[in-house]
């Protein structure tokens, strides 16, 4: 009688169990399923949910747009019962796939989790060539580094993240914390009164490469004066503190420093005077206006948005997220075409007028085109110099140096004249530069004109590849004075005496400084002229084929900015003498040869202009004088 109760319950465990192994490792039919996910699940899970319904050949329905029916795969945290009974134990990068009954669930601890889960179903239970499924019911556990902690006296199971950055400028590090938290603990994001609070905040009181990592009052709260700080923090963090500790107490300190990339392009950085009034005011949370001077590969003619790709964008995206607290103002000084002889006249309304605290000036390459002399250049250059540095005597001056195809080949990628020009003032004047061509074409092959498409469009203008490298020479220096140097000595400028035996001493009149003694059909437009951060007030131009003007001028040189098209001709004449014709198209001064009658006191200067192509105006925005 006993062996038969014991035959009867061992049939009844063998038909339980062929029963169990028939339900889950069956094949299924796929056609008459839906695929099932949840509209609060992210971007990937969806996206897997769509890849899996258009691999069967099945319908996708948002849980909560259907009623639950027999035949379901249910991807993530449905509204079905089955997801959250199954989903319940399952941390960050955990995942799970089930049978239960007709019911497909996949479900994970994230996003990520769950189009992982996605993708072992499609590859372990899809059935090759048929709409069919073998499934297999499989629980992937990830190892995590840290599995127990504690923090003040509280076992951690969840936390938050709180960003006290002055702007949104902090994300990504939040998004990196995250990432590490999940990957290394599996604990879950959530905000309850139970969660470890972890802040992310900027303290101006630390050195600039400097982090602190405090507990207190069972929080985390992670510090740095810049971004730098903070990513050595998060990584501090995770690398040494919460993975080598199960336990922390109020008023445990970490602290530490960041630690600096190789430096790939010293040989072309010549720091000299360091960039304390930057440095100081970055560290002092006080208002800092950074200028950008130069042509148009300043303005960033080339990348394909130069507000977003060109070496000033990354440059002033850099400043942004590394000191995301300060009041940082960018300001777009650049004319495209224009040199350094523009630039001294430029200076005093595009520079010393915005209140330059940083000066990046980028006019070498433009002097070639301006076919400028290298003693002229000295001069020029020399002048937008002394101009800053006596009205704006804390301005921080870098200068940088581009590069086009000619000189690069011809010089061996060295130095050329019209930059060696320049950098004999900037190290007169102990200003910094930069020589970012020289950092760019030591990247590739820049004798092959194939690898030189790559970083050019044409023979001067970068691509955003080229752009890119632009700016990585440029932030190696930027981070070795405002990172890592730890030696900022702020002193008082002194202004040394003149490197130039001649002086320079620009005049630059808008339309509304200049006197104008005879006009006849020239006219002032209310518009603003030249696309740069201090717009120019309004423009002259003939309204008709007969114009004239006559204009007052106290000075031994003269020129013009102005905008022209190729069909129209300037007519001008000094003091009354013999009419010249101009045929330059520019941005950089329309020269004026200058013939005044000496016994006057006074000169004038006549223009008029052959209209040909009413097209494209005349237009007049300043005069030069000098």
């Amino acid at each position: 009688m006993l062996n038969i109760k014991r035959s009867i319950i061992l049939f009844i465990l063998l038909s339980l169990l062929t029963l169990t192994l028939c339900s889950c490792d069956s094949e299924i039919t796929l056609d008459n399923y839906n695929v099932i996910f949840s509209a609060s699940d992210g971007d990937i899970s969806t996206k897997s949910a769509l890849e899996l319904a258009e691999l069967t050949g099945t319908e996708l329905v948002r849980d909560t747009k259907s009623e639950p029916q027999d035949k379901e795969i249910l991807i993530g945290n449905t509204n079905r019962t089955q997801s959250l009974a199954f989903s319940s134990e399952l941390l960050y990068l955990d995942y799970s796939v089930k049978r239960d009954g007709e019911k497909i669930i996949i479900c994970g601890g994230s996003d990520r989790a769950i189009a992982n889960g996605v993708k072992w179903f499609t590859d372990n239970c899809m059935v090759e060539g048929k709409n069919k499924a073998k499934v297999k019911d499989y629980t992937y556990r990830h190892e995590y580094k840290v599995k127990d902690l504690t923090v003040s006296g509280k076992k951690v199971k969840s936390y938050n993240l709180i960003s006290k950055a002055a702007d949104s400028s902090y994300n990504s590090f939040k998004d990196e914390l995250e990432r590490l938290f999940t990957e290394n603990t599996g604990f879950i994001r959530h905000e309850s009164a139970d969660a470890l609070n972890v802040m992310i905040k900027c303290d101006p009181t630390l050195s600039s490469d400097s982090f602190s990592i405090k507990v207190s009052t069972g929080d985390i709260t992670i510090s740095g004066a810049n971004a730098y700080g903070i990513k050595a923090a998060v990584s501090y963090l995770f690398d040494t503190v919460i993975t080598e500790k199960t336990t922390l107490n109020d008023g445990d300190i970490f602290t530490g420093n960041a630690s600096r990339s190789e430096m790939r392009f010293s040989s072309y950085i010549n720091a000299r005077a360091s960039l304390s009034n930057t440095y100081n005011k970055l560290a002092g949370g006080e208002r800092i206006n950074v200028v950008y001077f130069g042509g148009s590969v300043t303005s960033g003619h080339g990348a394909s948005d130069s507000n977003a790709y060109s070496w000033r964008a990354r440059t002033e995206n850099w400043f942004d997220q590394t000191f995301p607290d300060a009041d940082i103002v960018h300001l777009n000084s650049t004319i495209g075409g224009s040199g350094s002889m523009l630039g001294a006249f430029r200076c005093a309304h595009d520079v010393i007028a915005l209140d330059a605290d940083l000066l990046f000036i980028e006019f070498a390459v433009n002097d070639i085109y301006c076919a400028t002399s290298t003693d002229d250049i000295r001069l020029y250059y020399e002048s937008i110099i002394r101009q800053v540095k006596t009205s704006l005597p804390d301005c921080d001056i870098v200068t940088l140096y581009t590069t086009d195809q000619s000189r690069a080949r011809n010089g061996n990628n060295s130095y050329f004249a019209e930059a060696l020009a320049q950098d004999e003032v900037a190290q007169y004047y102990d200003i910094p530069s930069v020589y970012l061509g020289g950092a760019l074409c030591s990247s590739f092959d820049y004798m092959n004109d194939t690898e030189w498409s790559k970083y050019f469009i044409d023979i001067v203008h970068p691509t955003d590849k080229g752009y890119e490298v632009y700016f990585e020479a440029l932030r190696e220096y930027l981070e070795d004075e405002l990172i890592y140097n730890k030696d900022i000595v702020t002193e008082e400028y002194i202004l040394p005496e003149r490197l130039e035996g001649r002086s320079f001493e620009p005049k630059f009149l808008l339309p509304s400084q200049i006197e104008i003694i005879e006009n006849k059909n020239w006219a002032v437009s209310d518009s603003t002229y030249w696309s740069t951060a201090n717009k120019y007030e309004g423009y002259l131009y003939p309204t008709s084929a007969d114009n004239k003007l006559v204009i007052k001028i106290d000075a031994d040189n003269a020129a013009l900015l102005a905008e022209y098209g190729k069909d129209n001709r300037l007519i001008y004449s000094f003091d009354g003498d013999h009419e010249r014709i101009q045929n330059q198209k520019g941005n950089h001064p329309l020269m004026l040869t200058y013939s005044v009658d000496t016994e006057l006191e006074e000169h004038t200067l006549t223009l008029s202009v052959r209209i040909k192509d009413e097209t494209t105006p005349y237009i007049v925005s300043a005069l030069l004088l000098w």
